[in-house]
C-alpha cells in the first residue's frame, strides 16, 4: 500500500514525495540489484573502526573540534563510507533540530532490546521510529509527524517562522486543517542491500541514509570529505562561483570584455576566476560590488571548504552503497515516478544506461550521470544537480532535456521581444493606465533573525530589500499612490525561471 508524502531529497534539490507501507499488508518487493553485488549485511562479524573529525554546523564560524564532535564508524576498511551509532545519531539529531538547545521542545528517548534485535526513538509528542536490525527495516509510526518541527502540522511551511516579532504573519500559513496521524511507514533497507549493523553494543547505519530520511525533510544535510564533517542547509552546499558566473548576464555584467575572458582565457581555473572578477570589478561600481559580494560568499562558503581537499577514487563499498542508496531514495521520495513511467529506479537506471556512470570509480563520471539523470531524463523543471562531490576533479557538462530546452527557447524569444521596448527591462514601469512589474527570479532576503520584517519596513517607509517581496511592495506603493492613473497591472513572468518557493 503506497501513500504519497512530501520531502526534500539530496543535493539535487529534487521535487519529492514518499514511499510508504502498512505492516499488515503483504510487502511489495522490488528487485534493485542489477549488478548482483553484495554489501556488508546485518549478520556476521565486521571490522569496526571509530574516528572523530572536526565538524562545522551550518556556518564556517561554528567549528567543533574532534573532542566535541560526534564519532563516525567505518566498516571493513572502507574509510570513505561513514556510519553512525544510533545513540549518537539521536543526540546529533536533537542538536541539529534545536540549534544546540536554542529551540525548545524537541526531545528523543532511546529504548533497545538487543536480544529481539531492535532500537526505538520516541519523540516528546509520542511518535516513534523503530530500527529493526533482524529484518533490516526502519518502521515509522508516522514519518511526517516524526520528522516535523515541534508543534508544526503537515501543511506548515518548514523552516520559516509563523510570525515576526510584532505578531504579523511572516508567510501565509494554514489557519485550520483536518489531519489524521498514525499511518505506518516502513523503509525496507534489506531489500536494497543497505546495511544495518548491530555488533559490539553498537547499532550502526550509514550516515547518508540517516541524513536522507531524518534531516533532509528539514532542508539539512550531512557531508563528509574524508577530513571534516559538515552539517549544512542543503541550498548552501553549492559552489558560489556557479551562481556568480551564471548571474553575470542577468545582472548586466556580461560585457564583451568579460565574455572574452570566460571563453578564451588559458590558465588555471583560479587564475581565470580572478581575471573575470577583476574585469567585472573594473567595468562599473555595480560590478565592483558584485565581485566583492562573491569574494565574501566564497570566504564564508562551507562548500568551498568541503571541496578543498584533494580528490580521490571511490571505494568499491562506497560505489555499491551509493548506487543502492540512490535507488532507495528516489523510489521513496521522487514524486513523479508515475509521470515518467518509472516502476523502480534500479530498472530505470538499466534502461537508460545510467548504471555504468553511477557505479564508476571516478566521481566526476558519477556526478555527470547524476546531472544527466536530473536535467536530461527527469527534465521536470525542478530537479537539478546541486554541486560536485569533493572527490570529483571537474564539474559535469549540463545536457538539457527537450522540455527544458523548449522552455529556454521560449524565454529567449521573450527576451528578444523585450529588447525592442527599453522600459521592459525595468522592475516597474507604467504605460498609460497600466503598470508593469517585471522579475525574472523569485528571491527572498534574510536578516539576522533569519527573515526580514517587511511590515515594519513598509510602515516606516524604510528602504526595502531588492528581492521579490520588496519589489512587489514598492510597486504597490506606486500603484496605490494618490491620484494614481493605474487601472490594470501586468506581472511579467515571461523570462522567470523560478526561485525561492517562499517568495513565490
Amino acid at each position: 500500500m503506497m501513500k504519497r508524502m512530501t520531502a526534500l531529497c539530496l543535493s539535487a534539490l529534487l521535487l519529492m514525495a514518499g514511499c510508504t507501507y502498512a505492516e499488515s499488508v503483504t510487502e511489495q518487493i522490488t528487485e534493485v540489484n542489477p549488478l548482483d553485488t553484495q554489501m556488508a549485511q546485518n549478520t556476521g562479524n565486521h571490522q569496526l573502526e571509530t574516528k572523530s573529525f572536526p565538524w562545522y554546523a551550518t556556518s564556517i564560524l561554528n567549528r567543533f573540534d574532534e573532542e566535541l564532535a560526534v564519532p563516525l564508524w567505518f566498516v571493513d576498511g572502507a574509510d570513505d563510507l561513514p556510519f553512525m551509532d544510533l545513540e549518537d545519531w539521536a543526540d546529533f539529531l536533537v542538536f541539529c533540530i534545536t540549534g544546540g538547545g536554542q529551540v525548545p521542545g524537541y526531545e528523543l528517548k532511546i529504548e533497545m532490546d538487543d536480544e529481539a534485535g531492535w532500537l526505538s526513538m520516541t519523540r516528546e509528542d509520542g511518535f516513534n521510529t523503530i530500527f529493526n536490525f533482524r529484518e533490516g527495516k526502519i518502521i515509522c509510526q508516522d514519518y511526517v509527524a516524526f520528522t516535523s518541527m515541534s508543534g508544526s502540522r503537515y501543511m506548515d511551511a518548514v523552516n520559516f517562522p509563523v510570525s515576526g516579532p510584532d505578531g504579523q504573519p511572516f508567510l501565509i500559513s494554514t489557519l485550520d486543517s483536518r489531519e489524521r496521524y498514525g499511518t505506518s511507514t516502513v523503509v525496507n533497507l534489506k531489500e536494497y542491500g543497505i546495511p544495518m549493523i548491530a555488533q559490539d553494543g553498537k547499532h550502526l547505519l550509514p550516515l547518508q541514509t540517516l541524513s536522507t530520511f531524518f534531516l533532509y525533510p528539514l532542508q539539512l544535510g550531512v557531508y563528509f570529505n574524508g577530513e571534516t564533517v559538515f552539517v549544512a542547509l542543503i541550498p548552501t552546499m553549492k559552489d558560489p562561483w556557479e551562481d556568480f558566473e551564471s548571474g553575470l548576464e542577468s545582472n548586466g555584467m556580461l560585457t564583451p570584455e568579460v565574455g572574452e575572458v570566460m571563453l578564451n582565457f588559458e590558465g588555471t581555473e583560479e587564475e581565470r576566476r580572478e581575471l573575470i572578477l577583476e574585469t567585472v570589478s573594473a567595468a562599473s561600481e555595480q560590478g565592483a560590488q558584485l565581485a566583492e559580494q562573491y569574494r565574501q560568499m566564497a570566504a564564508a562558503s562551507l562548500y568551498n571548504l568541503y571541496a578543498s581537499v584533494p580528490g580521490a577514487e571511490r571505494s568499491d563499498a562506497l560505489i555499491d552503497y551509493g548506487y543502492r542508496e540512490l535507488c532507495l531514495d528516489l523510489d521513496c521520495f521522487y514524486g513523479l515516478k508515475e509521470s515518467h513511467s518509472i516502476n523502480d529506479f534500479g530498472t530505470f537506471f538499466m534502461q537508460t544506461g545510467l548504471v555504468s556512470g553511477l557505479m564508476s570509480p571516478d566521481a566526476s563520471v558519477a556526478d555527470a550521470a547524476v546531472s544527466d539523470l536530473t536535467y536530461y531524463w527527469f527534465d521536470d523543471g525542478h530537479s537539478g544537480f546541486g554541486s560536485s562531490s569533493w572527490m570529483a576533479d571537474s564539474t559535469p557538462e549540463v545536457n538539457y532535456g527537450f522540455s527544458t530546452q523548449a522552455s529556454s527557447d521560449m524565454g529567449m524569444t521573450a527576451s528578444t521581444i523585450r529588447e525592442k521596448y527599453p522600459d521592459a527591462a525595468l522592475p516597474y514601469y507604467e504605460v498609460g493606465d497600466t503598470a508593469y512589474v517585471t522579475f525574472d527570479e523569485f528571491q527572498i532576503a534574510s536578516g539576522a533573525a533569519g527573515f526580514v520584517d517587511y511590515y515594519e519596513l513598509d510602515e516606516s517607509g524604510a528602504e526595502l530589500p531588492m528581492d521579490t517581496l520588496g519589489l512587489i511592495i514598492n510597486a504597490h506603493r506606486q500603484i496605490t499612490r494618490e491620484n494614481s492613473p493605474i487601472k490594470n497591472v501586468v506581472l511579467d513572468l515571461s523570462c522567470n525561471g523560478g526561485g525561492a518557493a517562499a517568495a513565490a
